[in-house]
């Protein structure tokens, strides 16, 4: 009981999408963002891609790739909408950097943690102790 595949028969199958370069914006601080990693394409089974290459070194800050600015090479159709956003280059944020999280994190564990419940003497709590 062997499936054969019709070969002439289309399928809608979904591709992966391969960022390809680096892009001009990350050189300026933008973050390269991927809302979608997929796209779904129609072709018989001997055309269907391993993956589809979307060029992404000449994006600036808020430059973004949609579906339709995708350049076909070959014989499929991409069944997405073609304003579907594939890759954005957002400006950076002033969120920290992970050493400056690190940094952060040093001088917590070096703190020592409040005790609930204890009350702190007052520095004039102490004078007078030592006055005594």
């Amino acid at each position: 009981d062997f499936l054969a595949i019709n070969m002439t028969e289309e399928r809608t199958v979904e591709v992966p999408v391969q960022l390809v370069g680096e892009a001009v914006g990350t050189k300026e601080g933008g973050v390269v963002e991927q809302p979608l990693f997929n796209l779904e394409v129609t072709a018989t089974p001997d055309n269907i891609p391993e993956s589809i290459e979307v060029d992404i070194s000449e994006l600036e800050i808020n430059d973004s790739l949609s579906v339709e600015d995708i350049k076909v090479s070959g014989d499929f159709t991409i069944e997405n909408e073609a304003s579907d956003s594939i890759v954005t280059v957002v400006p950076p944020t002033d969120e920290p950097t992970e050493e400056e999280i690190e940094a952060m994190a040093g001088e917590a564990a070096t703190e020592e943690p409040e005790v609930v419940g204890e009350e702190k003497e007052d520095e004039s709590d102490e004078d007078q102790k030592e006055d005594e």
